[in-house]
């Protein structure tokens, strides 16, 4: 893609070659002759407002503190009325691609903004949307919004996606001014990243196929309610919108009084159509005042068409604690592919025996991947007994599926 990257060295012609100005300094060379702020926001008035043809994508940060080029640069950000001209020349270019970052003091944006009707993608860093202008008729075009540290009411956010009927991916990240309660209704969204600590947040987009979530105490996506699961799900997959696939779960507080293992159990008896775990509930399993349930059994028998399985290094020390079968009482036929993040420190005769049960519960396995954590000590290496020894047993051990293969990584 032609692109035009600001440099001292900018030559402005021939600028309908150019269809992509991203505006940032270079961080490495060092320059003799600096431009000042003025300068630089004439060269790209020149290039917007000269160009004939339209621009494809623009690429602005207001952040220039430790620009190499610009004179007193520390000094500097440019011009809110400047930027508002560019946004102005870029509503008549037909920009598809806009991004705008570091607004000082969280300012409203530039009003051509919402006159940018050929959008498709939109970001927006540090800026204040809680009012859209009453003249605002919608980006018709737009398939990919990103907020970060943006200021946001639940209105402004729901007039916004309303008057984008062909958005397909949502991000918000850090923002100000949503309420603890948050629902998100599109026809089409399909990718949603909602990156704030929230109180419930309710989901309603047919299509959806992947969410990433951070601390959502209440979280429900298409009719799915997770009640006390939410707070520890930070990302999952769907198909055709309800049919849950991949489920990925963080590690929970260790007096977490609000869920148990029980709970688990039952509501993971809903997911039958899971494809993909991601589990590293530990401290959940370790609150558990109860060691005479076989977990194993009862966890995994309800998940089979489980095809991926990645487990925490503290889920697996605390399963190992339960009792342990010698096989599943369902195996699991679809598994092929088991991660397993091992602190070798700790991974111990029981610890191998769980490895040994999935190893005998999965005719279909291909592999077996044994992750090392980051809590080995530094001076640990490839030669340490211990190392060796749970290498030896772990390699040793039988397997149901004649392709599986263990890997270490």
């Amino acid at each position: 893609m032609p692109q035009l990257i600001l440099s001292p060295h900018l030559l402005l012609n021939p600028l309908d070659l150019v269809d992509h100005l991203d505006i940032r300094y270079p961080m490495d060379p060092v320059y003799p002759d600096p431009l000042t702020i003025a300068t630089v926001e004439n060269i790209i008035s020149k290039i917007l407002l000269l160009r004939s043809s339209d621009l494809e994508a623009f690429h602005l940060s207001n952040d220039i503190s430790d620009s190499h080029f610009i004179k007193d640069s520390n000094k500097w950000r440019f011009n809110r009325d400047s930027i508002h001209k560019w946004v102005r020349y870029l509503s008549w270019r037909n920009v598809q691609h806009l991004s705008l970052f570091d607004s000082p003091e969280r300012e409203i944006p530039p009003p051509a903004l919402f006159s940018c009707t050929s959008l498709i993608t939109l970001e927006l860093h540090n800026y204040n949307l809680s009012h859209l202008p009453t003249h605002f008729s919608g980006f018709n075009r737009l398939r990919s919004c990103t907020f970060r540290s943006v200021e946001l009411t639940n209105h402004a956010l729901a007039h916004l996606i309303s008057h984008c009927p062909l958005l397909q991916n949502l991000s918000l990240s850090n923002c100000f001014g949503l309420s603890q309660q948050l629902a998100i209704t599109s026809p089409n969204i399909t990718d949603l990243n909602v990156n704030e600590s929230m109180e419930g947040l309710t989901v309603n987009c047919p299509k959806l196929s992947t969410l990433r979530a951070y601390i959502i105490k209440d979280l429900r996506v298409n009719g799915i309610m997770f009640h006390e699961l939410s707070c520890y799900i930070w990302g999952l997959n769907l198909q055709c919108g309800s049919n849950l696939t991949v489920l990925r779960m963080d590690s929970c507080p260790e007096n977490d009084d609000n869920f148990s293992v029980d709970r688990l159990i039952e509501m993971m008896g809903n997911f039958n159509s899971l494809k993909e775990l991601d589990i590293g509930v530990g401290p959940l399993l370790k609150s558990e005042k109860t060691r005479n349930m076989c977990l194993l059994n009862l966890l995994f028998e309800r998940l089979p068409n489980l095809q991926r399985l990645l487990m925490g290094s503290h889920f697996i020390l605390e399963l190992a604690k339960y009792p342990i079968p010698a096989c599943l009482t369902s195996p699991l036929s679809h598994l092929r592919t088991i991660q397993v993040y091992v602190d070798i420190t700790e991974f111990h005769d029981r610890e191998i025996r769980v490895l040994d049960c999935f190893l005998q519960s999965t005719p279909a396995l291909e592999k077996m991947e044994l992750r090392l954590t980051d809590d080995l000590d530094d001076d640990l290496d490839y030669d340490d007994q211990r190392y060796v020894k749970l290498l030896e047993e772990v390699m040793y051990l039988n397997r149901v599926s004649k392709q599986a293969r263990i890997l270490t990584v």
